[in-house]
């Protein structure tokens, strides 16, 4: 009975460089459908690139001057230079997009060049026509009773549609972080693409340099209206500082100096009135004050009138002869009554004079007081007349100013305009043209060349992503670690696909004396078989599969040559009577067969066939028949088997598929070993899990899988590399 096998090492314990040969293994599977991918999808890119109509380009290079022009000062440009940056250099490359350049530089070329190529009457595609029409079943019917839009020209709406179609391949670009613009058009055309890249950028560079001149032109108008509306101003300014004049000289013939003189006269003269009237007031202030003190007599003598001296000298002497002759008379002397009545009449002459002295004192004020008033009066208009005329003289300096200022700006405004009429001469635009378009001489599309290369990358990169989605979702087992996962069954070998029809090419195969892998792979199994099992004499070896075609036969018939090249006695046991002809290929068919002893007709030794040349004995059925199923039992099966045992060392028994007849489960309950064959790709894994299944149920366990018909070095087959060195052995010292 088969016994499990020790558990050895899987590829799946190596580093993942195995599968990722595994996987290009795989893909050179399908190499087949990556090429037929590859070719169908160039190809259809190259029927598609060559019914593309040609389309030549042409590109015209402008650069854009960032150097500054020095013939004015940076403030008295009106406009200014362009201060490059990004920002503005991807403004300048929308403007060479714009519809109104375009317009320019086709109306310089001509339009009737384009109408060939760009016919404005388009016929709608089949999409368009169906998503209008849908359209037209959306829309409302409300909307149908809208009034028509309004006509447009037909030779704008003719520009409209060479502009629309002309931007479609126009292209214009920024060279990296440079000043330089790449101005490319592409048309049918080649001279047609080369004309219109030129006119394009020439008509840019008119462009800016008429916008640099329009601006300049509007700044010197401005200005000259601005000098016709200064002069006006000045002229305006200096006839009111004449009329001014005029006016002043006319309401006043006095000079100022002649003002200033009277007034410090004027000044002089008041102040020595106010000082007279001050004294006078004194003077007459002090003659009363005496007067009320101490009489009029007492303020006489303060007094230097002439008069007054006189009688008080009259009076001295009276008082003289008085005290004369008062000294012999009395009181009443006549004498002294004269004397006394003169004093009296001198006394009250005095008194007048005095009052007459102060009266004049009082008048005398009261004139000088009138005098002074004369005289403030007097100062009061002159310092008036002065400062209406410094008024004057500030509101003529102010006219003054005025007309100054208006003069200033008259005479700026008028220097502007003069640098301005210059700049307006002297403007150049920022961008020159550094190289014309050239005509092409050979098309830029369609780049067959390019597409079709492009169709192969992705067809190649199609036919990889199939291949690579074939072997994940393919049913069968890819490689040896995938079923060793699924069964936890030992993969004990992997035989490589060898187209094989005949016993005689497996034989070929096995007995060739070059290297062969199929030969290497059959003696690895022979190996694992004895290392695992330790087969003594009349062991028996039972080879399965899930379905036919999975290379049983060509591995049972393998198998058996290479036990036989060791010496050992072996025999070909042909018990897949149902279909198998290998008996028949193999030996006579006039020969007694298996089934002839299973019915007791023969004996054993009639139905062994032995040849020298296949160097094993070979025994079974020659006829298509179902004899263990219908009449031969587990036991009769090992009855034989034990008499065979007996003459053979090692009996190799072809059996018919599990999962097509129940013959294999007969056989495999009495062998020692069972060989369970997978293909690779092949045999799907429901049926490879039915057949072990089927076997697990009946307490068998297989002693290993192999892997047959593996193709592209699956798992350790990738070492044929080995091959060479087989092949070459013989160099080796």
């Amino acid at each position: 009975m088969p016994q499990a096998g020790v558990s050895a090492l899987t590829p799946a314990d190596f580093d993942d460089s195995v599968e990722i040969v595994g996987v290009l293994r795989a893909i050179w599977h399908r190499k087949v459908l990556i090429v037929s991918m590859t070719v169908l999808v160039a190809s259809l890119l190259f029927i598609f690139a060559m019914a593309q109509p040609r389309s030549f380009t042409a590109t015209a290079t402008v650069m854009l001057d960032p150097r500054e022009q020095r013939v004015l000062a940076a403030q008295d440009q009106v406009v200014s230079d362009l201060k490059l940056s990004s920002p503005i250099l991807e403004s300048e490359v929308a403007i060479i997009k714009s519809a109104r350049l375009l317009r320019g530089a086709l109306t310089e070329v001509g339009l009737d060049r384009f109408s060939p190529f760009y016919p404005t009457q388009n016929v709608p595609s089949v999409p368009a026509r169906i998503w209008a029409q849908l359209v037209d079943w959306v829309q409302p019917a409300a909307d149908q009773t809208l009034a028509p839009p309004t006509a447009i020209d037909p030779e704008a709406q003719r520009i409209n549609a060479i502009i629309h179609r002309l931007r479609q391949g126009l292209s214009v670009t920024r060279l990296g972080d440079s000043y330089v613009i790449e101005v490319s058009v592409k048309t049918p055309d080649p001279v047609l693409s080369a004309d219109t890249a030129n006119a394009l950028a020439e008509h840019y560079i008119a462009q800016q340099l008429q916008e640099r001149r329009r601006v300049a032109e509007s700044a010197t108008q401005w200005l000259s209206d601005q000098v016709s509306a200064r002069r006006s101003d000045l002229a305006s300014a200096e006839a009111g500082v004449e009329r001014f004049r005029r006016e002043q000289i006319h309401l006043s013939r006095t000079d100022d100096s002649l003002l200033e003189q009277q007034l410090a006269a004027l000044n002089a003269q008041l102040v020595d009135a106010r000082a007279a009237r001050t004294t006078e007031t004194a003077r007459l202030d002090q003659i009363r004050r005496l007067i009320e003190t101490e009489g009029a007599i007492a303020a006489a003598e303060t007094q230097q009138s002439p008069f007054v001296l006189a009688i008080r000298t009259d009076q001295a002497a009276l008082s003289q002869e008085d005290r004369r002759l008062s000294e012999t008379y009395g009181p009443q002397h006549p004498e002294r009554q004269r004397i006394a009545a003169q004093l009296a009449q001198l006394a009250g002459v005095i008194e007048r004079e005095v009052a007459n002295i102060a009266q004049a004192y009082a008048n005398e004020a009261s004139v000088l007081a009138l005098r002074e008033e004369a005289l403030q009066a007097e100062v009061g208009r002159i310092q008036t007349l002065m400062a209406d005329r410094a008024n004057e003289t500030l509101a003529l300096r102010q006219l003054e100013r005025d007309a100054e200022a208006a003069r200033e700006t008259y005479n700026e405004v008028l220097s502007r305009l003069g640098e301005t009429r210059a700049q307006t001469e002297i403007q150049r635009a920022e961008a020159r043209l550094v190289n014309e378009a050239q005509i092409p001489l050979a098309p830029s599309a369609p780049r067959i060349k390019l597409l079709t290369a492009f169709g192969a990358s992705l067809g190649l990169t199609l036919g990889l992503l199939a291949a690579l989605s074939l072997e994940t979702i393919s049913a069968g087992f890819l490689n040896a670690a995938e079923v060793e996962r699924a069964t936890g069954l030992p993969v004990l070998t992997t035989i490589p696909y060898e187209e094989m029809s005949e016993p005689s090419d497996v034989l070929s195969r096995v007995n060739g004396h070059g290297f062969s892998l199929f030969a290497e792979r059959m003696r690895h199994l022979r190996t694992m078989i004895e290392m695992r099992a330790s087969p003594a004499n009349g062991h028996a070896i039972v080879v399965l599969s899930s379905l036919p075609n999975e290379g049983k036969t060509s591995t049972a018939l393998a198998l058996a040559r290479a036990f036989a090249t060791m010496g050992r006695k072996t025999l070909l046991l042909d018990l897949d009577t149902r279909r198998s002809a290998l008996t028949h290929k193999l030996t006579n068919a006039s020969l007694r067969d298996l089934g002839d002893y299973l019915a007791g007709d023969a004996n054993l030794s009639e139905v062994i066939y032995g040849d020298d040349t296949l160097g094993f004995s070979v025994a079974g059925s020659s006829r298509y028949t179902a004899i263990l199923a219908d009449s031969v039992s587990a036991g009769v099966l090992n009855d034989v088997l034990d008499e065979l045992r007996g003459h053979f060392e090692v009996i190799v028994i072809d059996s018919p598929p599990l999962l097509a007849v129940s013959d294999g489960l007969q056989i495999a309950s009495v062998a020692d070993d069972i060989l369970y064959l997978i293909q690779h790709r092949k045999t799907a894994r429901k049926s490879a899990f039915y057949g072990l299944s089927a076997l697990h149920h009946l307490g068998l366990r297989p002693t290993g899988i192999v892997l047959t018909k593996a193709r592209d070095g699956v798992g350790a087959e990738h070492y044929a590399g080995s091959e060479s060195y087989g092949k070459h052995a013989t160099m080796a010292p």
